[in-house]
């Protein structure tokens, strides 16, 4: 029963991990989003972990659905510099919403 168990968990996170990879944006695309966010009127001391999710709609624009960060100023900040902005970078058709983890650095 317990290899049963075993069976099960290493499935579902195998099949977890698979999912959250697949919808990682390519590194073109990454790097376009990167320019987005240069300058930003921030002053940080310490790295901070964003985790963006978007899909793309039929003009190839950004359309930002959630921000995670750890003050509503960075979610906004975020929000406003992405939403909206035109890629050219293209992306898998095949997947509704991308997320896009973000670091900060000081």
């Amino acid at each position: 029963m317990k290899k049963l168990q075993l069976v099960f968990i290493t499935l579902a996170l195998i099949t977890t991990s698979i999912c959250s990879a697949s919808t990682k944006p390519s590194s073109d695309f990454v790097s376009e989003v990167k320019t987005y966010l240069q300058d930003l009127p921030l002053e940080i001391k310490h790295d901070v972990s964003i985790k963006v999710s978007f899909s793309l709609n039929e003009k190839n624009e950004m359309v930002v659905h959630s921000v995670k960060a750890p003050n509503v100023f960075l979610r906004k900040l975020i929000t406003k510099r992405l939403d909206h902005v035109k890629m050219n970078a293209s992306l898998d058709s095949s997947f509704e919403e991308y997320t896009l983890p973000v670091r900060i650095t000081p």
